[in-house]
Parts: structure tokens; sequence; C-alpha cells
């Protein structure tokens, strides 16, 4: 497989007067020989600032040439890619009505990256208990952490060649590696028939059978990875997953590795994984995703922050992104500009998306200034009206009502909401909590009791099962090592 090259995008900016009714952008992309580049994917998408117009992207003709029109007069961001290959965005573009301006790019080849780290600066050696001795900051940090770990495990593809054959029966296949056991493809078809099945234990027999046949087959140790995985066999898995990425450093094989050491805690070696993943990928957004929650896990917020932000900006209409930072707890992003910034925008794109207005509102709370910073405090109770308005079963936004309701001493109105947020989700622990506190403001001691033995309870058991949850989760051993090492 050759090396890729990757590309920054240099651009020449000439403002031209027009007199169409919508400002215009068009250019031209050249590689550094001068010579058009067809088909390099061109983006335009509203700055920070302006988040009222939507993202489009177009792709250079044959000429090279590109043209984007009916943008409204604002502030955007331009970016241009090709392929996998990386395109530096562009910023600001700012543009007037009837405004035509002519954005050149330039592809320039940077060195190119090797296909992978030749040798991993990392060595898992084993696997042990997992007894959450120390970590990053709290324990709400913590439950954030494991959180978005699992939202990044849910980004994973179906694994390459898992799928059983269309068609295929079981005892055809069975045959036809009785007749022939040497044969690789029928081992493989009858490991991915078993798999697809539930059978994982007998399934990880044949595709042995197979990688023993063909080692050279990335997508085969991919499979014995994933049914390594299902038989609670992770330190195999993580060994297969790195197999397949060697042999082939795809998109997928490169993030399934990650995920995999994200899952069993060993974050330092998946910001490796994921970093050369991104190197090779820069447009792909769970990469950034991966790479940001291992940073967050391993307490490098500023990291975390620029690799989440990465994502949000990649595509500003994509939703995913946006869901991830939504479950940020540390205050170090929390309280950044960048991320009220860019869940703002998501609800600018989105207006209709219950979860990003009540995204957008939290963030909003967060911020606020002061007690007396009444402004804030209207808009954000509009937002959480708003989003129980689109989904009338979003507890969380119910719960944040009450919290607002009580900041401004509606006690009433409070316990209505939390009790409103608990009817859809009995076991919200907070909500139960705060509740008590309205019964207490109100005067209702009674009750107010109640909703404390019940916070209580819900607490002690959520806090057993996460303490059960978490020893099961077997712990990567791993040690780091310089990368001339051997």
């Amino acid at each position: 497989m050759s090396k890729a090259h990757r590309f920054i995008a240099i651009a020449g900016i000439a403002a031209i007067a027009g007199s169409s009714q919508a400002a215009t952008l068009h250019g031209t992309v050249r590689d550094t020989d001068g010579a058009v580049v067809a088909g390099a994917n061109v983006q335009v998408a509203p700055a920070m600032a302006d988040r009222t117009n939507i993202i489009q992207t177009v792709s250079t003709d044959a000429q090279g040439q590109y043209s984007i029109s009916s943008l409204a007069a604002g502030s955007y961001t331009l970016t241009v890619s090709m392929g996998s290959l990386r395109g530096s965005t562009i910023r600001p573009v700012s543009l007037t009505e009837n405004d035509k301006k002519t954005v050149d790019l330039v592809l320039k080849p940077v060195a190119a990256a090797a296909e992978f780290f030749d040798e991993p600066t990392f060595a898992v050696a084993g696997v042990t208990e997992n007894t959450y001795v120390g970590g990053h900051g709290s324990e709400t940090v913590m439950r954030s952490t494991e959180a978005l770990t699992k939202a990044a495990a849910s980004l994973e593809k179906t694994p390459t060649g898992i799928p059983a054959a269309a068609g295929a029966e079981e005892k055809s296949l069975r045959a036809r590696v009785a007749a022939e056991p040497g044969d690789f493809l029928a081992n493989d078809q009858l490991g991915r028939f078993l798999f697809a099945s539930g059978d994982y234990t007998e399934a990880l027999v044949y595709l042995k059978k197979a990688a023993e046949l063909n080692p050279k087959q990335a997508a085969v140790h991919h499979s014995i990875a994933a049914a390594d995985e299902r038989v609670n066999d992770p330190l195999d898995a993580v060994r297969e997953y790195q197999r397949a990425a060697e042999l082939d450093p795809s998109e997928t094989n490169l993030f399934d590795w990650g995920t995999e050491l994200l899952i069993h805690k060993a974050p330092e070696p998946a910001v490796q994984v994921f970093n050369s993943g991104i190197q090779r990928f820069p447009l792909s957004s769970r990469m950034l995703l991966g790479a940001a929650v291992a940073a967050y896990a391993r307490g490098d917020f500023s990291q975390a922050a620029r690799r989440f932000f990465q994502a949000a900006d990649l595509n500003p209409a994509d939703p995913v992104p946006y869901m991830f930072l939504g479950k940020l707890q540390a205050p170090q992003i929390t309280q950044s500009d960048g991320l009220l910034e860019r869940l703002a925008r998501f609800a600018a794109f989105q207006p209709q998306n219950a979860w990003a207005n009540y995204y957008y509102a939290v963030a909003l709370w967060n911020r606020r200034k002061s007690p007396d910073d009444t402004g804030t405090r209207e808009r954000v109770e509009s937002l959480l009206q708003k989003a129980v308005r689109l989904d009338p079963r979003l507890a969380p936004a119910f719960f944040e009502s009450g919290v607002v309701y009580l900041d401004k001493h509606d006690t009433q109105e409070a316990i209505r909401v939390f009790k409103k947020a608990l009817e859809i989700d009995p076991g919200m622990e907070q909500a139960h909590y705060d509740l008590a506190q309205a019964y207490r403001q109100s005067g209702n001691l009674q009750e107010a009791q109640k909703e404390i033995e019940m916070f209580r309870k819900l607490s002690e058991a959520s806090a057993e099962q996460l303490a059960k949850q978490r020893s099961e989760l077997q712990q990567f051993v791993f040690a780091l090592k310089s990368p001339a090492s051997n």
C-alpha cells in the first residue's frame, strides 16, 4: 500500500464586487505545481459567531473550479479535502450582501505519514482487576468518562468479515470444512456464520484455523478479536485488533483497536492509536471523538476539548459530536467558551431537536454569571420549555427546569416538574434529592423526608451496581516504552 500524501490548503482571497441577490464563494484548487485538482471537496460552514446559516459542500469540476452560492452575509470557515487527505480550515471568510469572493486553494504536500508506527510505543502485557484507585477528578467526572467510553464504543461498525455469506447454511459449511480442512475460505466462512449465529466459542475454532492458514488476512484477525471480546478474552482481542491494524491500517481497524484499549482502561495507548488514525484519516469524526475520549479519560482536558471541538467542527450539521459534548462534566471544558459556542450552534442547526435545546440550556446555565443574571435564566427556561414540548419524555429537561424554578424560588412549579421527571424516570437519584429540597422549602417536611429516603436507597443501590460493573471489567496492564525500544 503506498504512502498517502497529506495536504495543507493555502488560500489567496480577493474580494470582487457582485450583483447577485446572495453572496458567492468561488475559486480554483491547484497542487503545488500549478495543476488543477478535480474532485476535491470544498466545504463552507458558518463561523462560531454566525450560527444562522447551514453548511454546504461541493466538489471541484474537471477544471479544478468550485462555486458556492446562495450564502447569506456573515463569517464562514472554508475547508478543502480530497478523500482521506488532510485539508486546512481557512477562517474567517467574511461576506456581505451581494458579495463575491474568490478563494483559490493550493493543496500542498507535506511529509507523508508512515502507514502506521512501525513499533508501537506501548505493550499490553496482561489484564488485572479494575480497582479504580485514584483517577482524574471527581466521581462525577469519572462517571462521565465511563459514559463517553460507552458512547465511543457504540460508534463501531459491524466487525469486518463477521456477517455470514448470503444464503449460507451451517450444514453445507460444515461439510465443506470436513472435506477440505485446509481451505482458508471454508474455515473463515463457517467461523463468520457461527459468529453471526451467536456461537462465539466455536466460531473462534474456525476463525483461528483460518488465521493459521492465511495469517496475512487482516479481516480474519479482526473477526477473531470481535469474537474474543464476546467470550471475555480482552487480552487476545486487543492483540488481534492490533494485528489487523498492522496488516491493514484502515479506519475501522485502527478505530476498533483504539476503542478496545479505551474500554479496558488503557487511555495512554488508546491516545497513540487514535492519533495515528487521525493522521491517516483526518476527516474521520469517530477517530477524533475516540482521541477526545481517551484524552478525557487520562485527565488531559485541554487536549480532549481540542479533539471534541475538531469533531464538532468537521461537519457542523452532524449531531453525533454534540451528543458527546453534552455528556462532558469536567469544569475545565464545561466552563469554556468553545463548548458554549458549539452547543449554541447545535441548537441553531437543529432547532427541532429536543436534545439540542436541552444541552444548550445546560451549557448556558453552567456559565451563568450570578443569581442576579435573570436574562440567562429566562433564556434557559425558554429553551427547556421548548425541549419538553419537542419531547415530552425527556426527563433530564424536566429535571433541569426544576433546578431553574428552585433558583427563582418558585417551589410549586419546581415540585411539579421534578415529579414529572420522576414519572418518566423513577430512578433519577438527583431528582429525588432536589424534590426533597423543594418540599422542604414549601414546608412539607413529611414528603421531603420520603424523597430523601428514596434518594439514599437509590444512591446505595446504584453505587453497588456501579462497583460491581467496575470490578468485573478487566483492565489492561501496559508498559510505555521509547520508540527505539524492542
